[in-house]
């Protein structure tokens, strides 16, 4: 019953202040769900388009093969070593500046990638930062200091790639998801079209070289070996690099084959415009709180 009755004198204390303070902590609140509401309003939109995409499956491995993939690493011959591997390298190609560069290298994406400041839907087209970007002339104007340059590196580029791209993998599945966030939704999907569209020229002009290498190296060895044991399995390593040149030139979803496409999203994935007016709201009345407290603590103090 005490403790019942200490309650009810906290609640009314409780009351009593902020009767008391009213004015303060409705000013404040106000003050800053308004400023929260402003912030909010000058925050780009930003569209995310998504692709599913399947690791294809290696068309040279064999269980035949697996039996000489001592002699296979000797000769520095790859022989895949399952889908695991396969999937983390298209990953881990994804991810690398070395990507980066290329699709910079073959793609005009720069400037709508790092200097984009808004995109104008009437005219379905990217609107550049002119303190960066000149579009008429396509020259980089930035006013940047060394050892930057005004046209971007692309280890500069790559900071931004790596918040405007996401990749995420199905274990289970083994199945691949990419992301591309951007202020322009049309960007978001060709941009998406272009990594895909690249990762599987990558790897396919990689696996190339290293089957057209091994096989001139393979040819010799072949000439030269005289136990016929070691000479069959050289045929049949062989064979696997003369199979991977071919499906290199046929397939051109060499690497990843595309389940869901990219599209162009309708809705903005961000900001989350409500939920920052809340939490801003929500702050602003906490920070009134304190405010009006210290005040009342200064005034007993003078008191």
């Amino acid at each position: 019953m005490e403790e019942y009755t200490q309650g009810e004198i906290n609640l009314k204390d409780l009351v009593d202040f902020l009767l008391k303070y009213k004015f303060i902590i409705s000013t404040i609140t106000f003050f800053g769900a308004i400023l929260s509401v402003l912030y909010a309003l000058t925050l780009s939109n930003y569209y995310q388009s998504s692709a599913l995409l399947k690791p294809t499956e290696s068309q040279s491995s064999s269980s035949t093969l697996s039996q000489f993939g001592g002699l296979a690493s000797l000769t520095g011959i790859r022989i895949p070593s399952g889908a695991s591997s396969e999937t983390q390298l298209i990953i881990e190609t994804l991810r690398s500046r070395d990507f980066l560069g290329r699709i910079i290298l073959n793609y005009d994406v720069l400037a709508d990638l790092l200097a984009t400041d808004y995109f104008d839907h009437t005219k379905g087209e990217i609107i550049h930062d002119i303190k960066q970007y000149n579009k008429e002339k396509k020259l980089w104007i930035r006013d940047v200091n060394y050892p930057f340059k005004p046209k971007p590196s692309v280890l500069e580029a790559y900071e931004t790639y790596m918040e405007t791209f996401r990749v995420e993998h199905n274990e289970i599945t083994d199945y691949i998801t990419i992301y591309v966030e951007h202020k322009s939704p049309v960007f978001a999907k060709n941009f998406l079209e272009i990594i895909i569209t690249e990762l599987n020229k990558s790897l396919k002009e990689k696996a190339y070289a290293e089957a057209d290498m091994a096989l001139n190296y393979l040819r010799e060895e072949i000439v030269n070996e005289k136990i016929n044991s070691l000479k069959e399995a050289l045929i049949q390593l062989t064979e696997s690099q003369l199979n991977t040149k071919m499906v290199t030139n046929i397939k051109d979803d060499y690497a990843v084959t595309i389940i869901d496409k990219p599209y162009i999203p309708e809705k903005k994935s961000k900001p989350q415009r409500s939920i920052i007016c809340i939490i801003g709201t929500i702050l602003s009345f906490l920070i009134s709180m304190l405010t009006a407290y210290f005040i009342d603590r200064r005034r007993q103090t003078e008191g």
